[in-house]
């Protein structure tokens, strides 16, 4: 079956992947303690993208994080992955301000559809987050 992006996902992937850059290019944001969830793992950006099943394409790579497009046979999809917790939870809350949904495990996140997200789980580990639209944690 051959990829296809609709409009709906094609604006918040695009602008989720500009997010990163501008956000360390500011300098990021001060950290504050977010919710507690079940611990998941720890992933290499490669590792991810094997149990989505694409080839990654690099979008970005800092000091502090590492970016890629995915496109798994259904869906397209954002995969980060962080040097530090916090600069995870820098970007999470960054990342509110766009919407989305996000698969966020332990310095990783994965951006996508609600149902394939929800379908890495068992394989990742992680929880779902939703953020609608201009919308504050």
């Amino acid at each position: 079956m051959p990829l296809v992006v609709t409009r709906r996902w094609t604006l918040p992937i695009l602008a989720l992947a500009a997010i990163p850059v501008i956000w360390w290019a500011i300098g990021g944001a001060e950290s504050q303690a977010t919710g507690h969830h079940a611990v998941a793992p720890t992933h290499t950006l490669e590792e991810i993208t094997g149990v989505i099943g694409c080839t990654p394409e690099i979008q970005g790579q800092q000091p502090d994080m590492r970016q890629a497009m995915c496109s798994a046979p259904t869906y397209q999809s954002v995969v980060l992955t962080f040097k530090a917790d916090k600069n995870q939870t820098d970007w999470l809350k960054g990342a509110q301000a766009y919407g989305g949904t996000y698969l966020v495990g332990t310095r990783w996140v994965v951006v996508g559809p609600e149902k394939e997200l929800n379908g890495l789980i068992p394989r990742l580990g992680g929880h779902v987050e939703v953020a609608e639209h201009g919308g504050h944690s």
